[in-house]
């Protein structure tokens, strides 16, 4: 988050670390382990102080204090941190009107319809991983991604063991990837990384219901199996309901989910809707723009290779000046010349020579910037001052902030704003 005051417009920011980003921990560091395990207790009382005393204005303050008070509240009622803070967002998001249904991945993933989906990734493995990182290798090829670790890994292969594209753990203990190896008698071992989940015997495989049973029997001895990006993805997709939305990142991303169901499931895969919006912090930005950006760094090299560029109508209009210019003119010229084979005179004429004049229209150039002393400091200046401009304007318009730093009637504002268009087709909705 921005931390210290955020200047006027009009202001003139003086050093580096005038506006810089705030990093606040919530809770205590759990170890790694996922959202859903974290710990009540974990929540950092003191962090509500922290984050105050960061943010930059009164209104970002009065937000942020409602929505810690809403998560205090919650926590007596929550099986984890994350269930807490899911019940302040749902309590906040009603008092906008919003009154979304939802489903945590942690009880969809532990529903009758995902275990069988699971059950049939175990017994068509080798096709799921074919189909999971063949889509990754066309994704790379089409957006020309030259790393293997982007958009994401490929799953891993080691011997007989493969990587599915899921997570599994233990309550309280970090995630670990979910690998399967054959067993004696067709029966299938599931493994999270190096731990041993349990043995899936081979007629139980051979029936979803039955491996799905056996799944169910991991989970009640502690074990937890919950999908990754793309098996959410494809899963919701698939199976949970009629249109996904997703946000810009993430769409881009599902272009290899497409992938996934053309290879594992041989169907085109349904579509899903792109949705992106941008509300900023109550926070005012600085005027330069990428193309003063442009401008000012095209002014620091003028100066240096061509002042004449530059330099004030007054002196360039002294004779000479116009002497030196018109000579570094003869000098470009005949050096260009010779790259395009059309001096003779040059081009017969020695390295020596041509260094020399490459020099000296380097002299020239010294020549004219001292005319104006004050003209290379002043275009570092203004260089320096836009790169520091836009450097804050990156962070005071960043699109990642919690939406606790929000004022709600700016949200708000912005909510109906967007939602006027339909509300214009499908008639006015009800609020509240």
């Amino acid at each position: 988050m921005p931390a210290q005051d955020a200047p006027p417009r009009a202001a003139e920011p003086q050093g580096p670390d005038e506006i810089q980003v705030a990093t606040v921990e919530l809770a205590a560091d759990g170890g790694g382990v996922p959202f859903e395990e974290e710990p009540v207790h974990a929540l950092r009382p003191e962090a509500v102080h922290e984050v105050l005393a960061a943010v930059p204005s009164s209104e970002m303050a009065e937000a942020f204090r409602a929505s810690w008070t809403a998560v205090v509240a919650a926590v007596p009622g929550a099986a984890s941190l994350g269930e807490a803070f899911a019940a302040a967002r749902r309590r906040e998001e009603h008092g906008l009107g919003l009154r979304n249904l939802e489903l945590p991945v942690s009880a969809l993933a532990d529903s009758a319809s995902f275990l069988l989906f699971v059950a049939e990734m175990l017994r068509r493995r080798e096709e799921v991983f074919a189909a999971c990182n063949d889509s990754l290798h066309e994704y790379r090829r089409v957006y020309r991604e030259r790393s293997a670790a982007q958009p994401l890994p490929d799953l891993g292969r080691n011997g007989e063991r493969l990587e599915l594209p899921l997570w599994a753990w233990q309550r309280c203990r970090p995630r670990r990837r979910l690998w399967c190896e054959p067993a004696s008698g067709g029966g299938l071992m599931l493994w999270a990384d190096d731990a041993l989940i349990g043995l899936i015997d081979g007629d139980s495989l051979r029936r979803a219901d039955e491996t799905a049973a056996r799944l169910r029997e991991f989970r009640e001895a502690g074990w937890k199996i919950r999908p990754r990006a793309l098996s959410m993805t494809l899963f919701a997709r698939m199976a949970v309901g009629d249109v996904f939305i997703h946000g810009l990142g993430g769409a881009l991303y599902d272009k290899i989910t497409d992938g996934i169901f053309e290879r594992f499931f041989g169907v085109q895969p349904p579509e899903y809707v792109l949705a992106s919006c941008t509300v900023r912090l109550p926070l005012e930005g600085y005027p330069s723009t990428p193309r003063d950006l442009g401008a000012a760094q095209r002014a620091v090299r003028d100066w240096r290779f061509n002042p004449d560029r530059v330099l004030s109508a007054a002196a360039l209009a002294r004779p000479e000046v116009q002497t030196l210019v018109a000579e570094k003119r003869r000098l470009i010229e005949g050096m260009s010349a010779v790259a395009r084979g059309e001096a003779a005179y040059w081009a017969a004429a020695s390295r020596e020579a041509r260094r020399r004049a490459y020099l000296r229209i380097h002299e020239v150039n010294a020549l004219l910037a001292a005319l104006e002393p004050a003209g290379p400091p002043a275009a570092a200046d203004t260089l320096a001052r836009v790169q520091r401009e836009l450097r804050y304007n990156a962070i005071l318009w960043d699109r990642e902030y919690p939406f606790w730093l929000y004022p709600p009637e700016d949200l708000e504002a912005f909510y109906w704003q967007c939602l006027e268009p339909a509300a214009g087709a499908a008639g006015d909705p009800q609020r509240g």
